[in-house]
């Protein structure tokens, strides 16, 4: 090892140190100690001795200081004792290896001997040795241990192994750092107790564990059992079989095994522990009946660690009757006024049910033994919606499977009634209410709540009003009464009301938006107000607009439908809110109803426009006005249907004559009368094309004159004069067309098409 001074002066350390000069190397000092290897933390001494024929000048005033790793010692530690001879002490030896010289203060300081220190701890004890046997094949059995705190030093281990029986001895060393060992089948027995310990050695000393006793086989975790199969026992109600057996490579084990069992069923987890031999049936009782289970294993040798859990198998126990009880709820609809109400019950299993059974359905009837003839309903539900005679007071619900039928819980449904709260002053409220059923009764509980704060308050009663007076009860705010009947058996539905002291208009009233918007009509809708701003019951809405026109809505509803509006018209409407105590207004807002659409039909007009003021085409591909009969009695009546020589093709099918024989018309008051075809989508910006306005075959009469007249082929009157000219009755060829002189039409014979009427002007 290499050390520099800070002279720069390099100095070999060994046993025997050599004094460095310019060209001489020569043997100088010798420093010794107790020992070269301490307990960490011990105290150290050690001399220096210089020899005489050291070429170092050494006199009396010339001190021999020591230094550690390059420090020096402080002086109260060293003893110089004459020419060439000086010891030191170190208190506390804190480093795990370090340089220990002494040096001569001469020009320059000389290091004339040394040696190195090491510092350490005795092995610790080994802890927690345990064993494991691994049963395939080879089988083997390892060992491992904790070390303990590191002693800085190097420590080797060994195993021994003692079995008693066969007095055989066994010793295992293992390189330094390592605490484990695999002990290979050979030296152990099966069935023959070990003793193992383990041992720790270092240059400090030696250590050795608690020895444990082993027996192989006990030390063995085994691999899951097979688990075959699991079914009810006959006649034994929850009751479970399981067979099972070891795996194919553990069967030669025979002995009685440590089992653990587990059932799960829905969210249940119950672990039972028995002992069994391998291939024995194991029978679990005490389970739920009814009830799938899916079972695991897992087995174990005396004091071995447990093998893994199984593979699942499932089987269910006997079905049995349900048992416990049901929690249940209900809205009752109607009072003792009427000859029926709307009961709407609901049900729950409580923490005490039992269904016993896979599948489960529930009875409410009007008798205890509910028959066909007292059944309200059977359902696979937990609700249940039925009629029930007002003078009645109870149902009875019960729950049954195919083993049989809970024992009848008896409801109560009609006890409270005719609820109603009215101000006394100021801080008092009045509360009233009817019983049905005194009968059965054993009293009433009242629960009135702030509903601002929800700090509720309960008073128990036996009459059937009160007047609830208290200081925290202040004018415009919010309270929730409730009655409750009391039964001996529970607390029935309330009847609850809520209520104010004192009412005045609402502090803040919605804003009216809008929803939606057409050509007539408009969707307006606002919020609901909140609790704390309503002071007082909401009854209702107005909604004025249009010169004081009214709508109303009722207090539950936020939304109106103002009709019958004009077209691209600039409305102003409000909302009115009003409570038991007044009514407040709210801001004013406007709205535009939109123009007309690109295709919009009124009684007799076919409206084309845009939302521009110039006037645009608009292409469609076919508008009928059709009114067909609303029965057919024979297919040969309707035209529509058997003209499909006629109809394969427009030119063709709609220039037909509606006069001539043979001809399919129709009773009805309103007739098919135009039918108009445009050669462009709507949204086309096409250049424009004539249009061909087509008479339909309407057995209408178009003109007030009620004389036949022979139908002509006519021009498009668009006043395009060209051979595109298309016609409504007769020939469509072109040559038929240039030979017939142009009628004089005029657009009173057609007074639908009239609207229709797109002038050269205006196309132009």
């Amino acid at each position: 090892r290499m050390i520099f001074t800070r002279l720069s002066l390099i100095v070999i350390l060994t046993s025997k140190w050599k004094c460095l000069t310019k060209n001489v190397v020569q043997p100088c000092a010798e420093v010794k100690t107790s020992s070269s290897v301490v307990v960490l933390g011990s105290p150290v001494s050690a001399s220096c001795t210089i020899s005489e024929d050291c070429p170092v000048p050494i006199a009396p005033a010339v001190p021999i200081d020591w230094q550690l790793d390059g420090q020096t010692l402080p002086s109260s530690s060293v003893g110089n004792q004459g020419r060439g001879m000086s010891t030191v002490v170190i208190p506390n030896f804190n480093s795990t290896m370090a340089y220990l010289t002494c040096t001569v203060q001469t020009t320059p300081p000389q290091i004339v001997g040394g040696l190195q220190i090491r510092a350490g701890y005795l092995p610790s004890v080994p802890q927690n040795l345990h064993c494991q046997t691994n049963l395939t094949t080879p089988s083997t059995m390892l060992c491992s241990w904790d070390p303990g705190r590191d002693s800085h030093l190097p420590t080797k281990y060994s195993l021994h192994t003692d079995i008693r029986d066969k007095k055989k001895n066994y010793s295992y060393s293992l390189p330094p750092g390592r605490h484990h060992y695999t002990i290979p089948r050979s030296d152990f027995t099966w069935f023959s107790d070990m003793e193992i310990y383990v041992k720790a050695q270092n240059e400090l000393g030696e250590t050795t564990s608690l020895p444990v006793s082993v027996e192989p086989l006990s030390a063995a975790k085994f691999a899951p059992p097979e688990l075959l199969n699991v079914r009810a026992l006959s006649k034994r109600y929850g009751c479970l079989r399981l067979s099972w057996r070891l795996s194919l490579h553990e069967s030669w084990v025979q002995d009685v095994m440590d089992v653990q069992v587990r059932l799960t069923a829905a969210d249940k987890d119950p672990v039972f522990e028995r002992r069994a031999r391998p291939s024995r049936t194991i029978d679990q009782c005490g389970l739920l009946h009814g009830t799938r289970y899916v079972g695991q294993m897992r087995v174990r040798y005396r004091q071995s660690p447990w093998s893994e859990w199984s593979s699942s198998r499932s089987g269910v126990t006997l079905e049995s009757a349900p048992s416990g009880g049901l929690d249940s709820w209900m809205k009752v609809s109607g009072d003792h006024t009427h000859k029926q109400v709307s009961v709407h019950l609901f049900w729950k299993p409580s923490k005490q049910f039992r269904a016993n059974g896979q599948n489960v359905s529930y009875v409410v009837s009007r008798v205890k033994q509910p028959g066909e003839r007292g059944q309200l309903c059977a359902t696979v539900e937990r609700y249940c919606t039925f009629q029930a005679p007002a003078k009645a007071s109870k149902v009875y619900l019960s729950a049954v499977n195919a083993a049989g039928r809970s024992q009848a819980k008896s409801i109560h449904y009609t006890a409270v009634t005719d609820l109603t709260v009215t101000p006394y002053d100021d801080t008092s409220l009045m509360v009233k209410w009817t019983s049905v059923d005194r009968a059965s009764l054993l009293g009433f509980v009242i629960e009135w709540i702030p509903l601002l704060r929800a700090n509720p308050l309960a008073l128990l009663l036996i009459s059937s009003s009160i007047m609830i007076s208290n200081s925290s009860i202040e004018p415009y705010k919010p309270y929730g009464i409730s009655v409750y009947p009391r039964f001996k058996d529970g607390i029935g539905l309330p009847q609850t009301a809520n209520a104010f002291s004192r009412q005045k208009a609402p502090s803040k009233v919605p804003k009216l938006r809008i929803e939606k918007t057409g050509q007539f009509d408009v969707h307006l809708i606002w919020d609901e107000i909140s609790l704390d701003e309503r002071n007082g019951i909401i009854q209702g809405y107005k909604v004025f607009y249009r010169e004081q026109n009214v709508v109303l809505a009722k207090p539950n509803e936020r939304r109106v439908l103002l009709k019958d509006l004009n077209p691209m018209s600039v409305y102003e409407a409000r909302l009115l809110v009003s409570t038991y105590g007044g009514s407040r207004n709210g801001s004013t807002i406007h709205f535009k109803t939109q123009s007309f659409g690109q295709f919009h039909i009124k009684k007799d007009f076919i409206h084309i426009s845009t939302l521009n003021k110039e006037p645009s085409l608009v292409y469609v591909s076919h508008l009928s006005f059709l009114d067909l009969p609303t029965k057919i009695q024979k297919e040969e009546d309707d035209c529509w249907l058997n003209s499909a020589d006629e109809t394969s093709d427009l030119g063709e099918s709609i220039c037909g004559s509606p006069f001539i024989p043979g001809y399919c018309g129709s009773n009805s008051d309103s007739v098919p009368y135009a039918t108009i075809l445009f050669s462009s989508p709507s949204n086309s910006l096409a250049p424009r094309e004539n249009h061909a306005y087509l008479r339909s075959e309407s057995t209408q009469p178009l003109l007030e004159t009620e004389e036949a007249f022979t139908p002509k082929s006519y021009q498009n009157i668009t006043g395009d004069k060209t051979k595109e000219e298309q016609c409504f009755f007769g020939s469509s060829d072109s040559e038929e067309i240039d030979q017939v002189p142009e009628p004089d039409i005029s657009w009173d014979q057609f007074p639908f098409l009239r609207a229709l009427a797109m002038n050269d002007a205006e196309n132009e």
